[in-house]
């Protein structure tokens, strides 16, 4: 990913809808791409991120790309704690 030289651009106080990024990491083992592969893309997703008002990143550790079946309490607990913390879903 080309973040550092891309059209990316953040305006200091601009209120976007929030974002939550929710990216699955399978780890060396997991996959051909390796551990170097893997951290670079974390970097990068910690850029877009960054560049994103109201953004948040979870990485899911040992998830694959079907996470919300693999991990389904863990993301739906994610999801639950993102609106809750962006206003978006009231407490019961």
């Amino acid at each position: 990913m080309a973040a550092a030289g891309s059209e990316l651009h953040h305006e200091p106080g601009g209120r976007g809808a929030p974002l939550l990024l929710l990216i699955q990491r399978m780890g060396a083992t997991g996959t051909q791409w390796g551990e170097p592969f893997l951290t670079e893309l974390e970097r990068d997703f910690d850029l877009v991120a960054s560049l994103i008002p109201r953004a948040r990143l979870e990485l899911l550790e040992g998830a694959g790309h079907l996470f919300f079946r693999e991990q389904p309490q863990r993301s739906v607990a994610l999801v639950r704690r993102f609106a809750l913390d962006a206003r978006v879903l009231s407490s019961p």
